[in-house]
This record gives C-alpha cells, structure tokens and sequence, in this order.
C-alpha cells in the first residue's frame, strides 16, 4: 500500500507511506461520517463511518517490522486502504442506498470517460455473493438496478 497525505502542492513535494503486508492493530474513538473517493473510482465521493484513529503494524521494502499511528486523514487512509487488501471497495463501505447512488454516480462517470473499467468487476463480485447466498439486500438492489439498464 501507498499512501501520500502529506503532499506539499506549493513545493511539489511528496512523501508517501509504504506500507508492506499492513494489518491493523487497533482502532479507537467514535466512528465519524467523512466523504470518501477512491482512485478506482474517479468520480465518485460516498459518506462512510470509520474510526478516527488507527494504529497498524506493517513492514518495510527492507522487511522491517514497523506500526504507524494515524487520526484524521492519515487514519482513515489506513483503514481505506487495508479495506482494498481485503477485497472490500468503497462501494460496500456505504450503506446499500447510498450503494446504489454511487453505483449510479460512477456509471455516470464512466459515460463521460471518467472512470476506471472497476464497475464490471464490483457487479460480478455482487453476483458472486448473490450465487452463494452471502449478499443482502443491498447487493440483491445493485444487482437489480444494473440489469434492468
């Protein structure tokens, strides 16, 4: 994982994090509403509930062992991106309504040439479940709403 959340505009300097085989540890505070984006998906912002601050343990590209504790931004970074490694999207860390109008917004996106090929590979995902009886009624609506376009 690669997270740059202290990019410098001015001076165009970037610091990333890697992160190698990131877990998390820990995780504290009330969960916060925030907007979140996703690379894989240009275009479209979801509301999503996290933790504000995360502690998680991940090793180096010299296969140290390291933690890094995160609030804020950083924080829900951490946990945005350790969601991808477990083969989360954003599009299941929202609630199955807004799931739908993201769904919605990204096919709007990918009209206009905005967007990554992601699309297809989240509704086979949702098909998948729906085959082994693991989805809810979210993914039984976005499976419903897609085909019927």
């Amino acid at each position: 994982v690669v997270i740059d959340v202290d990019w410098d505009g001015e001076k165009g300097e970037k610091n990333p994090i890697v992160l190698v085989n990131p877990e998390i540890v820990e995780l504290a505070g009330e969960p916060e509403e925030g907007g979140e984006g996703c690379l894989s998906c240009p275009g479209v912002t979801v509301p999503v509930k996290r933790q504000p601050w995360a502690r998680v343990q991940y090793y180096d590209l010299d296969g140290e062992l390291w933690e890094i504790e995160g609030d804020g931004l950083l924080g829900r970074c951490l946990q945005h991106e350790i969601d991808h490694l477990n083969g989360k999207t954003l599009f299941e860390s929202c609630d199955p309504v807004t799931r739908i109008e993201a769904l919605r917004a990204y096919e709007e996106a990918k009209a206009a040439g905005l967007t990554m090929p992601v699309l297809e590979d989240v509704l086979e995902m949702y098909r998948d479940l729906d085959r082994r009886g693991e989805g809810d009624l979210g993914t039984q609506a976005v499976i419903h709403y897609f085909d019927e376009q």
